[in-house]
C-alpha cells in the first residue's frame, strides 16, 4: 500500500498511513497498548471523580458552616427587633389618626372630647366614657377615622394581639391596647412633646425595659418617633431631663395627664 515514513526526530520513527494517524514504526516497538478506555483507565475516573465530588462536598459544607454561623446572631437581632418595629410603625398610625382627629375636632382626643363626637356621631353605639387610652381612642372608631384595631397594639407584658371586632362592646376591648397616651395637648405645643408612649409601667412614669430589650418608644406631637433607652431607674431622658418629670420644659411644671391601657 501507500506509505510514506514520517519521521519525527532521529530517535523516534513513525510511518504515515491514511488508515491511522501514527502508528509504530519496527524500529520502535511498543510493549503494551493502552487505550483511553481501558477498564484500567475507567476505573482511575472513577475513583478520580468520587474523590473530586467528596473534597468538593467538604468544601460546601465548611463554607455553609461559616454561612450559618455569621448569620445566626444577625437572625436573632432580627427577631428580637420585630416587635419594637412594629411598635416603631403603628405609633406613627396613630400620630397620623391624631393628626385627623385634630383636624376635624381643633383638639386631640380626651375624656372631654366624647360628648363632642358623640353629638356629631348620633348613631354610634360604642361605649367612649372612661379614661382609659382604650375609651379614649374609641373616638377614633366613631368618627371613621380607623377602622382597624391593629395599629394600637404593641407587644408588652399582658397585650393581646387584637381581633379586629369592632363591634360595640369588642372595640379596643381589655388587652388589646400597648400604648399609653398623654391627653391636654395642643398641636400648638412643643412639637417633640411626648403624646404616645410604650411600654410604660401603668400607674407610674417609669418603663418596662424587657419588652423591647431596653428601649421606650415616644411618639411627639410633630408625629416623629423616638426610641429612647430606658435608664436604670426605669425614665427615659433627653438633654433636659426626664421626658415624664413636670421639671421637663414640655410640660411647663404640671404633670402630664397619663392615660394608661386597660
Amino acid at each position: 500500500g501507500f506509505e510514506t515514513p514520517f519521521t519525527l526526530s532521529p530517535f523516534h520513527p513513525f510511518t504515515f498511513s491514511p488508515f491511522h494517524l501514527f502508528t509504530p514504526s519496527p524500529h520502535f516497538p511498543m510493549t503494551e497498548e493502552v487505550s483511553p478506555l481501558s477498564p484500567n483507565h475507567e476505573e482511575t475516573n472513577r475513583n478520580h471523580k468520587w474523590l473530586m465530588l467528596v473534597f468538593n462536598g467538604i468544601i460546601i459544607a465548611f463554607v455553609v458552616c461559616v454561612i450559618a454561623a455569621l448569620s445566626s446572631p444577625m437572625v436573632i437581632r432580627s427577631k428580637k427587633r420585630g416587635p419594637l418595629s412594629e411598635a416603631i410603625n403603628n405609633a406613627k398610625q396613630i400620630g397620623f389618626a391624631l393628626d385627623m382627629f385634630n383636624e376635624e375636632f381643633i383638639k386631640y382626643p380626651s375624656p372631654s372630647s366624647a360628648s363632642e363626637v358623640k353629638e356629631a356621631n348620633p348613631d354610634e353605639q360604642l361605649n367612649l366614657s372612661g379614661n382609659s387610652f382604650n375609651a379614649i381612642f374609641r373616638q377614633f372608631f366613631a368618627t371613621e377615622i380607623t377602622e382597624s384595631e391593629l395599629m394600637f397594639y404593641a407587644k408588652i407584658k399582658s397585650a393581646i394581639k387584637p381581633d379586629g371586632n369592632t363591634s360595640p362592646g369588642e372595640t379596643l376591648k381589655q388587652g388589646e391596647v400597648g400604648f399609653s397616651y398623654i391627653s391636654g395637648l395642643s398641636s400648638k405645643d412643643n412639637p417633640l412633646t411626648p403624646i404616645v408612649v410604650t411600654p410604660l409601667t401603668p400607674g407610674t412614669t417609669k418603663f418596662d425595659s424587657k419588652p423591647f430589650d431596653g428601649k421606650a418608644i415616644v411618639l411627639h406631637i410633630n408625629n416623629s418617633v423616638t426610641t429612647y433607652d430606658i435608664n436604670k431607674d426605669g425614665h427615659i431622658y433627653d438633654k433636659d431631663g426626664d421626658i415624664l418629670s413636670p421639671n421637663h420644659p414640655f410640660w411647663n411644671g404640671k404633670t402630664p395627664t397619663i392615660h394608661y391601657p386597660e
